[in-house]
C-alpha cells in the first residue's frame, strides 16, 4: 500500500514539474515577445503645387517598445525639383539644417545628392539622448508623445498622419511591424 501512495505522490510531483516547466517556458516566450520593438513606418508621396516646389517622398520611422515607449524617430525626405537651380537652393538650406542637427546630442543628420535636381536628407532622433525633446520636436508632437515619459500614442499619430496627408496632392500610408 505504501508503494502505491509513494507512486501516486511521485506522479503528482512529476505532473506538477512538467506543468511548471511548461508555464516557465511560456513566460519566457512572453517576456521575449515583450522585449521586441515595434517599428511604425509612415510614408507620404506629394506632388508639387507649382514649379518651385518639389515632388517629395517623406518616410517617418518610429521605433517603440510594447509599453509604447518611443525610442527613436527617423525622418527621410527625398526631394525632386524641376530645375537644378531650385534643387541647389533647397539643398543648401537642408545642408545647414543637417549641420545644426549634428551639433545636438542624440540627433544625426545626413544629406545625399542623387542627381542635379534631387537629393535625400534625413534626421535620426535618439530620444534617450535628447535632453530638450519639446524644443527639438516642437509642441505639436505633444498630441501623441508625452515628453517626460516618452509614451507614444501610435494610433493617434496614424490618424493625424492619414488625415493630413491624403488629398489631391499627397497620399500617405502607415504600416507597423514587430522585430
Amino acid at each position: 500500500m505504501s508503494k502505491k501512495i509513494l507512486l501516486v505522490m511521485m506522479c503528482v510531483v512529476l505532473l506538477f514539474s512538467i506543468t511548471g516547466c511548461g508555464n516557465t517556458t511560456k513566460t519566457k516566450e512572453q517576456k521575449e515577445e515583450n522585449k521586441k520593438d515595434i517599428v511604425m513606418t509612415c510614408t507620404v508621396n506629394s506632388k508639387p503645387e507649382n514649379n518651385y516646389e518639389a515632388t517629395t517622398t517623406t518616410t517617418e520611422i518610429f521605433t517603440y517598445d510594447n509599453n509604447m515607449i518611443l525610442k527613436e524617430i527617423k525622418i527621410i525626405n527625398k526631394e525632386e525639383y524641376s530645375s537644378e537651380e531650385r534643387a541647389n537652393s533647397q539643398k543648401n538650406i537642408q545642408e545647414e539644417a543637417v549641420n545644426r542637427a549634428n551639433e545636438i546630442e542624440g540627433i544625426i543628420g545626413t544629406i545625399e545628392v542623387k542627381s542635379n535636381t534631387s537629393f535625400i536628407y534625413s534626421f535620426t532622433y535618439d530620444l534617450e539622448k535628447i535632453n530638450n525633446l519639446e524644443d527639438i520636436l516642437g509642441s505639436e508632437a505633444s498630441i501623441y508623445l508625452n515628453y517626460s515619459t516618452h509614451k507614444f500614442d501610435a494610433d493617434k499619430y496614424v490618424d493625424s498622419f492619414i488625415d493630413n496627408n491624403n488629398n489631391e496632392l499627397s497620399n500617405g500610408t502607415c504600416t507597423m511591424e514587430q522585430f
